[in-house]
Order: structure tokens, then sequence, then C-alpha cells
């Protein structure tokens, strides 16, 4: 983003709760036969969000900050990126056809002094304040594409199948579904399965065209924003716009959640699709499709006045793979969470920009242990990226919150209590805790291939089936371990699956996967024990969380008489 000599920002006031905002001014139509298309002309001016002041505002993806085109600012030039000019330049259209009812709109890379890193941090830390405020946030998806129609109208007539079979109302959640092959005439189970057929027969009827229109749709980058958690789960209302069509967010979730149930249905009760097609091809094609949307979707389920900052880091952590939120700051992979939680302010964290991404880890990371205890520690993960050598690395007690490894927690029985304060942490980083030794890790073996197991699968049970194979092998002492036939073949099935129900796009780097040596410990106060590698001067650095069979639910402390002893943590 770029401003240009002749525009100069008036600060805003603080004290106030001063935002800006911008008018735009209705574009006019092209005139000549070239298709030359006017500047953009808007007016900028101040207002206090104690006062009310009616505003929407703008949700969209910044774009190449180097691939600018020019705007009128109070009559200056000001140069914003392109893809927030064809967001611009659609707004002032429907303000053209009286398709838009306000002419003021708050847009974070106009409204805020990008320059300015003081008002930017203020004004970042007033964001949930500025999306609650807003009349509606518009949500621009990209410029109009030649199937983004396509896709918007199907979505729209799958909306509609939804609310006319009541299935919303019928279904409340689509895994606790049973489906079954022949649903009994006048059932609930027989509209709901008729229903689904429907939207089947709609989305394959045209050689699948609807179908990888609406998968288009939902490749869209805005979906991977890091930040529409809070600008969509805050709003009071929402749109989506693509183009020149746009659909209300309450509809597009309704055909979100409609096809999360075709996909279901087709899994469980395969059968013939339009066209020709097969049912489990359509269904695998949602599932990695639906995946892209299902983020943004699901945070607006999950904000609520009553939900902590804590529950937003635990879905940060199942937050893998296709469905990952990216930013381009990775201080705002923290700074968006904070305007969501209920809790923020007792945390005592806030945004700045001032400070660097290992400085907001850190301050983060002792918050939350002092507030919260040892689960934050489940989010630490000694990856390539925390390499010792680094003098910037972060210590290892501190998770990483914009890797893409960053790992899922697992849960345990929940070992004795151990208070945390700020005498736990010295000046240079350690964290100093009590806990108890286990074991040491004698021999390594291979890691379970990344993604879904299934019978259905021959490559992916076979993998399973030479990795048990494998740790059967690697465990020669197993038996006198776990001492009956019954608790050996129990700790086979447990163990590789980390005591979880079932293993599903497992991608975390794990103590497993970058273990090398150390020790297993177990802190007071943590779920699960954990692997530390020897990091001298007396000091250790977190691994990874462990599972170890026979002591997940809490038999090493009922059953033996261990030592605890004080380990520091860098």
């Amino acid at each position: 983003m770029q401003k240009d000599d002749g525009f100069k920002y008036q600060p805003l006031d603080p004290r106030l709760n001063e935002i800006r905002l911008i008018k735009l001014q209705p574009v006019p139509k092209p005139t000549d036969g070239a298709g030359y298309l006017p500047i953009i002309n808007c007016t900028l001016r101040k207002a206090s969000l104690e006062e009310n002041p009616e505003y929407n505002a703008l949700s969209y993806v910044w774009g190449d900050p180097h691939d600018t085109k020019p705007i009128l600012l109070d009559g200056k030039l000001f140069h914003i990126t392109v893809n927030l000019e064809a967001a611009l330049r659609q707004l002032a259209a429907d303000l053209r056809r009286r398709r838009s009812s306000h002419a003021w709109l708050w847009v974070d890379a106009v409204c805020i002094d990008q320059s300015d890193t003081a008002e930017r941090t203020h004004q970042v830390c007033q964001m949930d304040q500025i999306y609650r405020h807003a009349a509606q946030v518009v949500v621009w998806l990209g410029p109009g594409s030649i199937d983004s129609d396509d896709a918007m109208a199907t979505l729209e007539r799958v909306c509609d199948v939804a609310q006319s079979s009541k299935t919303q109302y019928w279904v409340r959640s689509w895994p606790l579904f049973q489906f079954q092959e022949a649903p009994l005439p006048d059932t609930s189970t027989f509209y709901i399965q008729r229903a689904l057929d429907g939207v089947l027969d709609a989305l394959c009827a045209d050689s699948h065209r609807e179908l990888d229109a609406v998968a288009s749709l939902y490749e869209r980058p805005w979906f991977r924003r890091v930040w529409i958690l809070q600008e969509l789960a805050l709003s009071r209302s929402a749109v989506l716009l693509c183009g020149r069509t746009r659909i209300e967010w309450g509809r597009f979730y309704a055909a979100f959640w409609m096809l999360c149930g075709l996909r279901d249905y087709l899994n469980a009760v395969p059968r013939a699709a339009g066209g020709g097609g097969s049912s489990l091809a359509v269904a695998a094609f949602l599932n990695a499709k639906l995946e892209n949307v299902a983020t943004v979707a699901l945070s607006c389920i999950l904000v609520s006045d009553e939900t902590p900052l804590r529950q937003f880091l635990y879905f940060l952590g199942t937050n893998k793979g296709r469905s990952r939120l990216l930013a381009s700051d990775e201080r705002d992979y923290c700074f968006a969470l904070l305007g969501l939680a209920n809790d923020t302010h007792r945390l005592r964290v806030r945004a700045d920009y001032e400070m660097t991404w290992r400085d907001v880890r850190m301050q983060l990371a002792k918050s939350c242990l002092m507030h919260y205890g040892l689960e934050l520690l489940s989010y630490c993960s000694l990856s390539a990226s925390q390499a010792p050598g680094d003098g910037d690395a972060a210590p290892s007690w501190v998770p990483d919150w914009a890797s893409a490894h960053l790992p899922k927690a697992l849960s345990a029985y929940s070992h004795l209590n151990q208070n945390i304060d700020e005498s736990s942490f010295d000046a240079v980083g350690r964290l100093k805790l009590w806990g108890v030794r286990v074991d040491r890790v004698a021999q390594l073996g291979d890691t379970l291939p990344a993604g879904e197991i299934s019978y259905k699968n021959d490559e992916t049970f076979e993998s399973l089936v030479v990795w048990l194979e494998a740790l059967r092998r690697l465990l020669p002492e197993i038996n006198d371990a776990c001492g009956t036939e019954e608790k050996v073949n129990e700790a086979l099935w447990r163990t590789p699956i980390a005591d979880r129900a079932y293993v599903h796009n497992y991608e975390t780097v794990r103590a497993s996967q970058d273990l090398q040596t150390g020790y297993r410990d177990l802190f007071d106060g943590a779920d699960v024990p954990f692997v530390l590698r020897e990091a001298g001067d007396g000091c250790w650095r977190v691994v990874g969380e462990a599972y170890v069979h026979g002591i997940m639910d809490g038999e090493l402390t009922e059953h033996w008489s261990v030592q605890i002893e004080q380990i520091q943590i860098v």
C-alpha cells in the first residue's frame, strides 16, 4: 500500500474511540467504446464509535502490495492494491444501481495509516468493536469469473432445498445422523435423504459443471485469511460478493452445511450420481473442497461471549492442511484471536506491532501458562524452525502459532497441580517446572504415514499393517512390560494412534518424528508426558508430547512412588 505525496492523514483521537470512514462516490458508466474506467473517488472523515456511526465494513484479501492502482481520496491520489480497487469499483457501481444503502465504508488499508505503527496497533485493538458496530460486513471474494455466477446460483439453489426440506430443523449434526439404505416412507430420514438426492442431481446434471464451479469458488484465497475469524464471526450480518453476484452469509452457510450432509450421505449410502458418475468420487471431491470453507464456517459457531482464548488456540492447533488459515504477518496469528476471546483483558495481552514475532509469542505463552497451566506445552514441537543455534528462535516452551506443523494436543488424565507465576520464569527465558523423569528413549522407529487409514484403500491399509509389524519388532520386551497378551494388544493399538479414536490427517511434527535421543518426563499439572532433549548447562528443550502406555490414566502417581525434581526448560 502506498500513500502519495499529496495526501496526508489527520491524526485520530484514541480518547474518543475514533476511526476513519470513506464515502464512495457512485462511478458513472463508461462512455467511450474502449470501456474506459473512470477513477474511483472517495472522501474521508473521522467518526467516534461512541456515537454509533452508520457504515459497512469490508472484508477482503489485500493481494500483492506492490501491484496497485490509484484512487482519489479527498481529491488526492492514493494507491491501493488491485483487488481492493476492484472491490471499491463494484461497491461504487452498486451505489449507482442503488443496491447498497450505506455509502460510508470502513476499509483497513485506507482508514488506518499503515505507516504509523502506533495508530495501526491502536486500531487493531479496536478491530472487534469496528466489526461489531458495522451495519453489515461486505465480504469481497474477488472479481467475477467464467464460473463464479454459476457457483453462486448453485449455492442459492442448494440453500433453497435446505430451507424447503427443513433439513436444518431435523438434523443437528451430520456425523450423528443415521443414514439408511431404504428409509421408510413418510419418515424424516426419508425426506432428508430425498432432499440430498435432489442436491446431488443438481450438482451433477450438467457433467458436474455446477460442482466444479462451487469447488472453484471455495478455492478463493479469502477463505484462508486468519482475520476472517473475527471479521465474519463478530458481524451483525454479512453478505458475500463475487463480481456482481452476492449471497447472504446465512444462505451461503446453509448451502455449505447441506453439502457436508451430501458428502456424509454418499459415504454412508453409495449410489449412482447424475451424469453417470460415481457418488464416492463426488463424496471424495466434496471432502477435499469443503475443507477449504470448514474453518470459517466452524469459527462462527465457536464464537460466543463465553469463549476463552484457550479455545481459539486449540482451534489453531486443529487447523491443518487445506483448511489452514494464513497471514502475511506472523503476528496476526495471535492478534486476530484476541478480539474474539472473552478473557483477553484478564490475560493482559494486546496487539502491539512494535513487538517482534518472538516477543509476541513469548508474551502470549507466559500469560497462558500462568492462567491456563501446562496445557500450552502441548502446542510445542521442536521442528527445524526452532533450531537451537538460531538467535531469533523463541524458547522451546513457546509455541509457534504460525507453523504449519503446530501440534494438535493429546488428552489424558490430569496429574498433580503446579502453580506457575512470574517466579517460574527467569530473565534469560528459562521456564522452571517440577516434574518426574519417567524413562529414557531407547530406540526409534518409523512414523505412521500421514493421512486417513481406511480398509477401503489397499495402499494405506497395507502401510498400517507394515507399520504395526515394525512396532512389534521394535519392542522386543513388550510382553514383559505389558504382562498379558490382552494388554500387549491394547498397547499395540493405543500407542500408534496416541490413544485417539482414529487417525485423520495427522501431519504434525510429533516427538517420534523429531526425537533423536531424550527423556520422557511428566510435569506436575500436565495432562500428558513430554519428551525432552538435553540442551547443556543442566537445561532441557521440549521436543513434544508423548504417549506412554500405562501412565496416561494417572497410574504413575497412583501406583508408584515417584521423585519430583525441578527441570529448567530453554
